[in-house]
């Protein structure tokens, strides 16, 4: 989708901004609006249900594992998704329903893997103490 090309690139508009420097880059402005700096973007894809949806899905897709993008853009992204212009319930409720499920299936994984882990440290941690 070009809505999230064009996010990508506003990001890279801001570290351009910043001087190129490893600073953390926020998603939203510091005056007293409060308001994401891609607000006008979610503007025009706000009136058609489908290009919303696959939109937000979109964004919310590069925080999956898989998907390897750096933490300072994920920020800029959360920053944005938490302060676009929402005008009915259903946009940050649709968000919320996301993101539960992802939690559920990441959460699962990541904790199935804290599961196996104690196993292998007890049994390195044991091997090594028979050594000493």
């Amino acid at each position: 989708m070009k809505a999230v090309a064009g996010l990508k690139m506003s990001y890279q508009v801001q570290q351009a901004i910043n001087g190129g420097k490893r600073a953390v880059i926020r998603g939203f402005r510091h005056d007293d609006s409060d308001s994401a700096l891609c607000s006008h973007l979610y503007t025009m894809v706000r009136g058609n249900r489908q290009h919303r949806r696959a939109f937000l899905i979109s964004l919310l897709n590069l925080f999956d594992d898989s998907s390897k993008t750096e933490v300072n853009m994920l920020l800029f992204i959360a920053d944005n998704l938490a302060c676009f212009p929402y005008q009915t319930q259903e946009e940050p409720l649709f968000i919320m329903h996301h993101i539960d499920i992802t939690l559920s299936v990441s959460g699962s994984n990541l904790l199935q893997s804290f599961k196996e882990l104690p196993i292998q440290l007890v049994i390195s941690q044991h091997s090594t103490e028979q050594v000493t």
